[in-house]
């Protein structure tokens, strides 16, 4: 008797079946996923890195050069500021030593005479003698005592120059200082 098999696949039908099984399973996994995936996917991030790190690098640059504009801008307008300080403190100086010799010159010449407001004939004060004559009867000064010596007239005149001037150094001092203080803390 012969026994009936039916419709039976031999093993090794099995086992070849089950192979191709596996080997379209590993096709389909291949093709779906890609074996260089891996390095497309890599090379792709480090282009969007790339891109990102250029982008972030050309705005900082720009914002370099702005600052640096800006910078350039207040440096110039502070040495301009300077500038005009100088001019000024030579104008100043200048028209001064002008002023200084014509009053100078115009005590040499008798036509400025300063005098001493606390000498004989002034009668702000309790100690001192009764005004003189002159300057009772209606004539312009007082006693001709209260006039200063031309040396004197010259030398006080020289002193009130000097005085002006170091005056005039330290508004111009604190002008640069003001000047600087705007420039390093900006406007």
């Amino acid at each position: 008797m012969k026994s009936s098999r039916g419709y039976v696949f031999p093993t090794w039908a099995i086992y070849l079946a089950v192979a191709a099984a596996i080997g379209a399973a590993l096709w389909y996994a291949y093709t779906t996923i890609d074996g260089r995936g891996y390095t497309r996917g890599k090379s792709e991030t480090e282009a969007a890195f790339v891109t990102r790190d250029n982008k972030a690098l050309r705005d900082a640059l720009a914002k370099v050069e702005q600052l640096q504009a800006e910078v350039q801008a207040r440096e110039q307008a502070h040495e301009d500021r300077l500038e005009q300080i100088r001019t000024k403190q030579r104008k100043e100086s200048a028209d001064a030593k002008r002023q200084h010799d014509a009053d100078l010159a115009a005590v040499r010449a008798g036509t400025l005479r300063l005098r001493d407001p606390g000498s004989a004939g002034s009668a702000q004060c309790d100690h001192r003698p009764a005004t003189a004559p002159g300057a009772a009867t209606g004539q312009r000064d007082g006693a001709p005592a209260a006039e200063l010596s031309a040396e004197a007239s010259g030398f006080l005149l020289s002193l009130m120059h000097e005085a002006d001037g170091v005056t005039r150094q330290l508004g111009d001092a604190q002008d640069v200082i003001r000047a600087q203080i705007k420039a390093c803390n900006g406007p």
